[in-house]
């Protein structure tokens, strides 16, 4: 099932009626999107999990389909990587959908409606890097690696992989990783370099997160019964 991405237990994340979730690839996704939720003020935030299984998607989607039939989720949002292609991510993310029995969007950054056992549920979806045909989420934390004095060094430690030690692992993970370990060894995790403030989520390379996040929340049940409140005025 979801994991929880903050939990001081080892317990399965519960739903409530209105919940608006998010299932992200894995723990890195879920620490941005949780900073960006905090700067957005949003409250009560979005449910944010990552999957246990890490080649389970389809089941932990399945999942969330249940749980809008059982529990009444409204919004659900999905985030992985592009990887080697875009296209083939976007793809498989809508036959996992599909599988579901939820409607899929036309493609990332738009909403769908879908009703399930008569509950109306919206579904979108971000495939890291937005607008890129390859890449991952370290890829929007590029720009601000390659403004410090350190990328200097990392562009030799590439281009001694390159000529003696090739790697599969993909190029961008390996210079935000190597970034982040010089400053925080012991934990090269995004959420670490939050923490030790080695990079941070105000690089606008990062504003098709905060896009998926607002559309996300303006599709949130709670947002519009909010913004209904403030439109109505009071008593005169």
């Amino acid at each position: 099932m979801i994991d929880p991405f903050s939990r001081p237990s080892p317990k399965p994340m519960t739903f409530e009626p209105g919940d608006t979730v998010i299932l992200c690839e894995g723990r890195d996704e879920c620490a941005v999107l949780r900073e960006l939720c905090e700067t957005q003020g949003w409250d009560p935030p979005p449910k944010i999990g990552f999957c246990q299984e890490r080649r389970n998607q389809a089941g932990e989607i399945k999942n969330l389909a249940i749980q809008v039939r059982t529990q009444g989720i409204a919004t659900i949002g999905l985030v992985f990587d592009a990887e080697n292609r875009a296209a083939t991510a976007t793809n498989q993310v809508k036959k996992w959908l599909k599988k579901a029995g939820l409607n899929p969007p036309d493609g990332p950054l738009k909403l769908a409606t879908s009703v399930l056992n008569e509950v109306k549920v919206q579904t979108a979806f971000l495939i890291n890097p937005h607008g890129k045909d390859s890449g991952t989420l370290e890829t929007y934390f590029l720009p601000q690696v390659r403004k410090t004095s350190r990328w200097a060094c990392i562009e030799k430690l590439l281009a001694c992989y390159r000529e003696h030690e090739p790697t599969k692992v993909r190029e961008e993970k390996l210079i935000v990783r190597t970034f982040i370990a010089h400053g925080n060894a012991r934990n090269t995790g995004l959420n670490a370099a939050f923490n030790a403030k080695i990079l941070n989520c105000t690089d606008k390379s990062l504003d098709p997160v905060r896009r998926f996040l607002k559309l996300l929340r303006k599709a949130s049940p709670v947002e519009k019964q909010r913004s209904s409140a403030r439109k109505t005025p009071g008593p005169g």
